[in-house]
């Protein structure tokens, strides 16, 4: 299943893609020290909409992953990350949830739940032990001071040998909102399955803000957010995401894959 993000683009800019106009870049942020800067292109989807695959994973070895827009273009549907990896993925991640902790007037909803049945109900007998382990994917948007307004997470606990199907422990997801902005949370969604190859927690959200720009209505969709573990150890993340209505330039997106246990 393909992973999407779109962000809502000025229609200015989708009639000049047309035209051969130069690029339209858009400054959001800088990449951090150390970084892998890639830019990701997108299609369109109607007038003036943008939509971006992004897919992630990490080994039973891995940490962290971090991710964050730094610049888009979407005259082209084009849009700029820059990604750390381990040890300094983790700084990262540390530094934006003490800025999020330090944001003042906030609200979140949190829930954990065991896994509904998928194609079978536990795991085959095997020689091969077990291991238990456990992750989340966040993705979340800023604003120009880089206060989070509104973050989905989903959370993973489950057992792997990679040889044998998934022995499924439980999902949990995490809504959150700056409030304090004006943010609130319109409508939410959550499953938490798991068939032979994959347990899988996800929630889909829609948050909403009538005062972030004067006189124009902004929300934050979320058509999916994923947190994935494989048969074979392996923690992955995907998202589909998108921004809507006044002022949507100001507002950039990161995403946190993190390892918390193995």
């Amino acid at each position: 299943m393909a992973i999407l993000l779109g962000i809502q683009a000025p229609a200015a800019a989708s009639s000049a893609a047309g035209q051969g106009h130069p690029h339209q870049w858009k400054a959001l942020d800088t990449a951090p020290r150390g970084s892998a800067v890639k830019q990701v292109v997108g299609t369109k989807e109607g007038p003036g909409n943008c939509v971006f695959d992004f897919r992630y994973a990490l080994p039973p070895e891995g940490e962290a992953l971090y991710v964050r827009e730094i610049r888009r273009d979407l005259s082209r549907c084009v849009t700029e990350v820059a990604e750390l990896r381990g040890q300094a993925a983790l700084d990262a991640i540390a530094e934006s949830n003490a800025e999020e902790k330090a944001e003042g007037r906030f609200k979140e909803v949190r829930k954990v739940a065991p896994t509904a049945g998928g194609e079978q109900s536990g795991p085959t007998a095997s020689d091969h032990s077990y291991i238990n382990s456990q992750g989340h994917g966040r993705t979340l948007w800023e604003d120009p001071i880089d206060a989070t307004v509104a973050e989905v997470t989903n959370r993973v606990n489950w057992s792997w040998n990679n040889h044998n199907c998934v022995d499924p422990g439980w999902g949990g997801y995490r809504y959150y909102w700056l409030s304090a902005s004006g943010w609130r949370l319109e409508e939410n969604n959550f499953k938490n399955v798991y068939w032979c190859e994959r347990q899988l927690s996800e929630s889909s959200a829609h948050f909403f803000n009538g005062a972030f720009c004067a006189g124009i209505d902004t929300h934050a969709y979320w058509d999916r957010n994923q947190a994935a573990g494989d048969w074979d150890g392996w923690l992955r993340s995907g998202w589909s995401t998108r921004v809507e209505g006044g002022c949507t330039a100001l507002l950039r997106f990161e995403h946190h894959l993190v390892r918390e246990k193995n």
